[in-house]
């Protein structure tokens, strides 16, 4: 009898420990993890594809949230590549990714804030080797697939 409730003791503290290693935080080895991929942009005029685009996410010292980069986007065929920064992204870790959202944020481009290109419906997943998004830019709907880069 001591045996089974031996047993079950430790399976219920085996159970515990368990449900606890979800919620450890994925080990942010650096500040900054840097990514290399494409962001396909929908358009009125067709979906325009950016390749070989580098985004940073630079994570806070608070550990809650993370200024996202973007390097060399366009969101028209005749647009300028520009640099979009996205600020106060919220993370979450987990064990083996973690996951990044945000809603209502103004973008900053070109050194100013950008209301009409408003960040709505950010939602992203970030493992030790792949990054992938999905983002409102204003009327554009974007995704950006990656890996990280060596």
């Amino acid at each position: 009898m001591k045996i089974k409730a031996l047993l079950a003791a430790s399976l219920l503290i085996f159970a515990a420990s368990c449900g606890k290693k979800d919620s450890t935080p994925v080990d942010l080895d650096a500040n900054t993890r840097d990514f290399i991929g494409t962001v396909s942009v929908e358009t009125s005029d067709g979906i325009i594809e950016n390749t070989n685009v580098s985004v940073s996410c630079n994570f806070d010292k608070n550990g809650k949230t993370a200024t996202v980069i973007f390097f060399g986007v366009k969101f028209a065929e005749k647009m300028p590549m520009m640099d979009i920064t996205i600020p106060d992204v919220k993370i979450k870790t987990g064990t083996y990714s973690t996951s990044l959202e945000c809603t209502n944020v103004d973008p900053i481009a070109l050194g100013e804030p950008n209301p009409q290109y408003v960040v709505t419906d950010f939602s992203g997943t970030m493992t030790e080797d792949e990054l992938s998004i999905t983002t409102n830019f204003g009327d554009y709907s974007t995704t950006y697939n990656g890996t990280r880069k060596e």
